[in-house]
């Protein structure tokens, strides 16, 4: 909201915890302090609970183990605050000695958690050890390495040519195919795809491109034929610079589609691709809608043309990558380990295909609480539903589709304009449809606005409210953040205006 609109307090929101299915808080500072608030309140009885929720019923997830401990230092600050106060002493004693126990976790750690308890459904080493990222980083480019040097060993084509068009590897600030592929890997990891799925999806892609690659080759000609009859009736005037151009343009059009009328759809598109240079400069008035049309449907044969002319490098670079993720899942086996990864997909799919257990830990936990759910994936979006799916209308689907989430259990906090965009697989299209999805499916859940910032500096708040409201705006594509009126943010911080916060620097080049 504006600054001075009127609007809920973040206490006020906090306290609204009644007949919510999802309280998506779209947050500006202070998000880590909003989730210590209502995990009070909750503890304390001061939620719409009416009655102290137990510790051990509460999961709070946080991003890192840093903010985990830092939010269980904080609870435990109020909580010492709460004793000295309070006529109950021994109520609050105990939440003080249950504190460490208290599942405050990583999604990591809550995950590692039910896969220890349930080590024979998940289908692990009951004894198994965790890699963490540097360990899984280091076998991975290893097992990477060798397989590609296996396929220039055996004098593969298909090796051959992606190390000529990749390089091997990292050369300064460009990196090689074994580079490219341990980051495929990763995003193959996170994304909780099995290898039918994705070879599926590759299949599918492949008859849209083609698709896309008919349609725009037959919108070119028609564009063309267009072109050709607006000049034969001498409404563009020969004398003009550009007639030349267009002129050329036709005839171009009409020897290719003469030349390959008997040709493949493939080799017709990459004969037109030919035209882009004609396309170029300014056209007459009469033709720039024309032109225009021409500019998008040559983009599109483009781009659907060099997707299909790449088929061949994307099965062999796919099929290169399924054999380094077999390598790298029975290297793991064989060792008794788990990656981040395995910790999440495992957990998803316990949850996914044992109801019994989904049953279980449901009525283990009573409200669940996300913190930066902008960086959040699939994988650990589905885990979160199927945790705080309704009893009452369970789901027997086998993804998070139509499960119906609780009323009352599921409380999220996170700013997509702060997303870490892809890294350690964080997805900020998850938070952005889980809005929709709880809009588009009745649910009546609510999202607040945390707009009082605490931190910056008034001229910060000033010029970023400006900025970002016009550059963020207007975006088309499914994970872009579009600034909105609720992301506006009022000044809060006690401070002396100092003069100006903002220096532009502009850099010149030689």
């Amino acid at each position: 909201m504006k600054p001075g609109s009127d609007k809920r307090t973040d206490r006020e929101s906090l306290l609204q915890f009644d007949q919510n299915t999802c309280l998506c808080a779209g947050a500006g500072s202070g998000k880590t302090s909003t989730l210590v608030k209502m995990y009070c309140a909750l503890i304390s009885g001061e939620s719409s609970f009416k009655a102290p929720v137990a510790l051990e019923r509460i999961v709070a997830i946080t991003f890192t183990e840093k903010a985990a401990s830092e939010m269980k230092k904080r609870v435990r600050e109020t909580t010492e605050l709460r004793l000295k106060d309070a006529e109950d002493q021994a109520f609050w004693k105990e939440h003080l000695r249950k504190l460490e126990w208290a599942p405050i976790k990583t999604i990591h750690s809550f995950c590692a958690g039910i896969v220890r308890e349930y080590p024979v459904e998940t289908g692990v080493d009951p004894a198994f050890t965790v890699l963490d990222e540097y360990e899984a980083a280091e076998q991975l480019e290893k097992i990477v390495h060798d397989v590609v040097m296996k396929g220039l060993f055996e004098k593969d084509p298909v090796v051959k040519g992606l190390v000529y068009s990749y390089g091997f590897s990292r050369s300064q600030y460009v990196d090689g195919l074994k580079e490219f592929l341990q980051r495929l890997c990763r995003q193959v990891y996170s994304s909780g795809l099995g290898w039918q799925q994705i070879n599926q999806m590759a299949e599918e892609n492949h008859k849209k491109a083609e698709e896309c690659l008919s349609i725009a080759v037959h919108e070119l000609q028609e564009d063309c034929n267009t072109l050709g009859d607006i000049l034969s009736t001498g409404e563009i005037k020969p004398s003009l610079k550009s007639y030349a151009t267009l002129e050329a343009l036709v005839q171009h059009f009409r020897t290719i589609n003469d030349r390959w009328s008997g040709s493949t759809l493939l080799e017709k598109g990459g004969a037109l691709v030919a035209l882009r240079p004609f396309i170029k400069g300014r056209w007459p008035n009469a033709v720039s809608t024309l032109k225009k049309n021409l500019e998008k449907h040559l983009g599109e044969l483009e781009e659907a043309y060099y997707q299909l002319l790449s088929r061949k490098q994307l099965d062999g670079l796919q099929h290169l990558l399924e054999q380094v993720t077999c390598r790298y899942e029975n290297w793991k086996v064989q060792h008794g380990v788990l990656d981040f990864d395995d910790l999440q997909i495992k957990t998803r799919n316990v949850l996914r295909y044992n109801r019994s257990i989904r049953r279980k830990l449901k009525d283990r936990y009573t409200v669940i609480m996300i913190d930066e759910f902008q960086d959040t994936n699939q994988v650990q979006k589905e885990i979160v539903y199927y945790l705080s799916e309704d009893s009452r209308c369970e789901s027997s689907a086998s993804d998070n589709s139509v499960i119906r989430l609780h009323p009352r259990k599921l409380y999220v906090v996170g700013d997509p304009k702060q997303s870490i965009y892809c890294f350690r697989g964080a997805d900020v299209t998850v938070f952005l449809e889980m809005q929709k999805e709880l809009e588009r499916e009745g649910i009546d859940g609510k999202n607040f606005s945390l707009c009082e910032n605490f931190r910056s500096h008034k001229g910060l708040i000033a010029f970023f409210n400006l900025f970002f409201n016009s550059i963020k705006r207007d975006g088309k594509e499914h994970y872009e953040i579009n600034f909105k009126e609720d992301d506006y943010q009022d000044y809060h911080r006690e401070i002396a205006d100092t003069g100006p916060c903002v220096e532009l620097i502009t850099m010149g080049t030689a």
